[in-house]
């Protein structure tokens, strides 16, 4: 399948933080203009903006950033495997739920061993049957949960492990969690991490 060019993504909080520097900086420059101005008419004596100014445009910048953060952390993302080739592994999850013990182990490995997952451009889906499916701090569209179950022919009520290559192909799929050592091991014997591992070392 060809490469589809991924468009860039810019998160709610950066448009929103965005905007309010926007009207922080023109409230600024307009408190400026009027302060040249009493100077003029006041024979040099400058205004100075009040406090309740300064405070108001405060409260409104911190609202913006934190009515942005709510927002991202509830948006929904489409993802297609297929858009991910040739630049991210991608390790998928499956379980009935978060509560599953065998996949509170596998998610416990990963987070002990972040740097190593993010050396490896490692991106890791959670694929829930009861709850939010997510990759990262994002939730999953319900179309891209099925899309995934499917391509991965994944029966529900079962825990399973996938992981998915660079070049798109499944290099290991289990019904139990994956050591980090093996996992690792695995991914470090591939023609094309052994590129990139060789590549840094020039």
């Amino acid at each position: 399948m060809g490469g589809r060019k991924a468009r860039p993504y810019i998160s709610s909080t950066g448009v929103a933080w965005f905007q309010a520097m926007s009207i922080y900086e023109f409230i600024k420059n307009r408190a400026g203009e009027e302060e040249k101005q009493t100077r003029k008419t006041t024979g040099g004596c400058p205004k100075i903006m009040k406090p309740i100014s300064l405070v108001c445009i405060l409260l409104f910048l911190l609202l913006s950033f934190s009515v942005a953060q709510a927002s991202e952390k509830g948006s929904v993302a489409d993802l297609d495997l297929d858009a991910l080739r040739w630049k991210k592994r991608v390790l998928v999850l499956f379980s009935p739920s978060e509560s599953e013990a065998s996949f509170r182990s596998q998610k416990q490995g990963l987070d002990s061993n972040a740097e190593g997952v993010l050396e490896r451009d490692l991106m890791v889906l959670e694929i829930m049957e009861q709850g939010q499916s997510r990759v990262g701090k994002q939730m999953l569209s319900e179309k891209s949960v099925h899309d995934i179950r499917k391509r991965l022919g994944v029966q529900t009520g079962t825990f399973q492990v996938f992981l998915i290559g660079k070049d798109g192909g499944v290099k290991l799929r289990s019904s139990e969690p994956v050591s980090m050592k093996d996992l690792f091991g695995l991914i470090d014997s591939m023609p094309m991490r052994r590129q990139e591992m060789d590549s840094k070392k020039k």
